[in-house]
């Protein structure tokens, strides 16, 4: 089982969209898939058009047996389950210990699905607290999505400092480019500058698309509906990357 993780300090990066659409490539090409919505919001199960809420009290998400597994549930798209989300996951934040211990936590929760799912996607709220330290430790690649702007490069640079902080691996933390305009000069120095001082990031640049914007509208991922949108060949260039890079990181390359 593989663990992948969108996550970021800063909001409004395109985290949801990347999960909700990597999550159905994942399920497409390796099944079964599940992704699990971290964020109170509930949008990642909001997107996919499922209805259901978490039945049971966060707390119980943690217990190695059974916990995610109990909740997950089915999607219109074969291959690929959620665990959804509700306003009460909020107080995960102060359920959770110290992201270092060796029981407890998401890590302890994901090992009750290890034999059920090749990949697990994890939706992640923004912010700098406890849940995402146990995201950056328990996660074998950390997608972090950076708008090509100040304010959104700075929430990866604390991203940085923060997996440096709670001793996660440097190397699992893979950036990419999104909501890219490349009519703006200033995203496409921005993105120059930062591939010159950072040669983790990714090939892949997801573009700012009307129809990606509209995934809130439709409730459909758009690598499903719309095959022939630029949005669906970045996504799908995007999901090679990343399984070549949990290989490499698998294997030490």
């Amino acid at each position: 089982m593989t663990v992948i993780a969108l996550a970021g300090v800063k909001g409004g990066v395109g985290k949801t969209a990347t999960a909700v659409n990597l999550a159905v490539l994942a399920a497409r090409g390796d099944a079964p898939a599940l992704l699990w919505d971290l964020d109170p919001q509930g949008a990642a199960g909001f997107c996919l058009a499922e209805e259901a809420t978490l039945k049971r009290k966060p707390a119980r998400l943690l217990s190695g047996r059974g916990g995610l597994r109990a909740e997950a549930v089915a999607t219109p798209y074969p291959g690929l389950d959620l665990v959804p989300s509700r306003l009460g996951m909020r107080h995960l934040e102060r359920l959770l210990g110290p992201a270092d211990r060796k029981r407890g936590g998401l890590r302890s929760a994901l090992r009750g699905v290890r034999r059920t799912y090749r990949w697990v996607v994890l939706d992640c709220s923004s912010g700098a607290g406890r849940v995402m330290e146990h995201v950056l430790r328990a996660a074998d690649l950390v997608l972090a999505p950076v708008v090509p702007s100040p304010l959104a490069i700075r929430g990866y640079e604390e991203l940085l400092v923060l997996a440096a902080k709670t001793g996660a691996r440097r190397e699992r933390i893979v950036p990419f480019f999104s909501m890219v305009e490349d009519r703006k000069r200033l995203h496409r120095q921005a993105m120059a500058a930062l591939r010159q001082r950072d040669a983790g990031f990714l090939n892949t640049a997801i573009p700012y698309r009307a129809d990606i914007e509209r995934m809130g509208e439709t409730r459909k991922p758009i690598v499903a509906h719309r095959l022939s949108s630029p949005g669906t060949t970045a996504y799908q260039a995007l999901w090679r990357e990343c399984r070549r890079r949990v290989a490499a990181t698998a294997t030490g390359a």
